[in-house]
C-alpha cells in the first residue's frame, strides 16, 4: 500500500471549547439543549454529579461514533464533542477527528455536489483514504485559557423553535498544533483526489472559513499553516 504523508503544522488565533471546571459549568453544559437533543438521558444522567466527572463526561461523548463497543451509549448518541479537553496532565489537546471534520467542510465549500470529481468523492476520500496522527493533538500555548459566557440560538426543527442556550467555554489563545497527515497514494477510488495540492487548498480554505473546535459561528478556531511539508 503506497501512501503519502505530510506534516502539518497551525497557528489558532483563539479556539473555543475547553469546559470549565466548576459544578455549574458541568449542569449548566449538561442541561443546555445541544446535549438533550444529541445526547441520550443515561450519558446526562451519569454525568450530573458535578466537575470531578468533567473529564470523563468529555472522555465519553468525544468518542466517535464509528469507534469502540457497538452498544455504547456514545454510539447511540450519534454525535462527536466539537471542542478540545485536557489530557491525564492537563494540557489542551485537540481529537484527530476534528481535523478531518474540518477539511470535509472546507471541501463542502469548495466542490459541488455534481462535479466530477463530486463533493461525495472527496468526503469519502478524507474519511477513508485519509488518517491523521496523533490521536490526540497537543494545543501548545504559552497564554493561560481564559473562560467566556455568551448565548446562542440553538435552531430545532421539530418541532420548529428557537432555543436560547447559556454558553459557558475555556478559550485557549495563540495555540500552535503540530501533526501527521497520510494519505492513500493511489490512481483509483476517491483517494485519488487527495494530491498535494489538493490537500493544501483544503486547509487553506479550511482556516478561513470553517475553523476548529466549537463556537464557530463566532469566529473561534481560525487557523494559518505555518508549516505543509511532504515529508518521506
Amino acid at each position: 500500500m503506497n501512501t503519502a504523508k505530510y506534516q502539518v503544522e497551525l497557528h489558532i488565533n483563539k479556539i473555543a471549547g475547553g469546559f470549565p471546571s466548576s459544578e455549574d459549568a458541568v449542569r449548566t453544559f449538561m442541561q443546555s439543549p445541544e446535549m438533550k437533543l444529541g445526547t441520550p438521558q443515561a450519558i446526562r444522567d451519569e454525568f450530573l454529579g458535578g466537575a470531578e466527572r468533567m473529564e470523563s463526561l468529555l472522555a465519553t461523548i468525544t468518542t466517535s461514533p464509528s469507534e469502540g463497543d457497538e452498544d455504547g451509549e456514545s454510539r447511540q448518541a450519534g454525535w462527536v464533542y466539537s471542542g478540545f479537553r485536557k489530557d491525564e496532565n492537563g494540557n489542551p489537546i485537540l481529537g484527530a477527528h476534528q481535523i478531518k471534520a474540518m477539511l470535509q467542510g472546507a471541501a463542502a465549500s469548495i466542490y459541488d455536489t455534481t462535479g466530477k470529481p463530486s463533493l461525495t468523492t472527496y468526503k469519502k476520500a478524507i474519511m477513508g483514504g485519509l488518517s491523521i496522527a496523533p490521536e490526540h493533538i497537543l494545543m501548545n500555548t504559552t497564554r493561560p485559557l481564559t473562560t467566556e459566557r455568551f448565548q446562542q440560538i440553538v435552531e430545532r426543527t421539530w418541532p420548529t423553535s428557537r432555543i436560547p442556550s447559556n454558553r459557558v467555554r475555556q478559550i485557549a489563545h495563540e495555540v500552535d498544533i503540530a501533526f501527521s497527515v497520510i494519505v492513500l497514494d493511489t490512481e483509483k477510488g476517491p483517494a485519488r483526489v487527495l494530491k498535494e495540492d489538493t490537500l493544501k487548498d483544503l486547509f487553506d480554505t479550511g482556516g478561513t472559513f470553517v475553523g476548529l473546535g466549537t463556537d464557530r459561528g463566532y469566529g473561534f478556531g481560525r487557523f494559518e499553516i505555518t508549516r505543509f511539508e511532504r515529508v518521506p
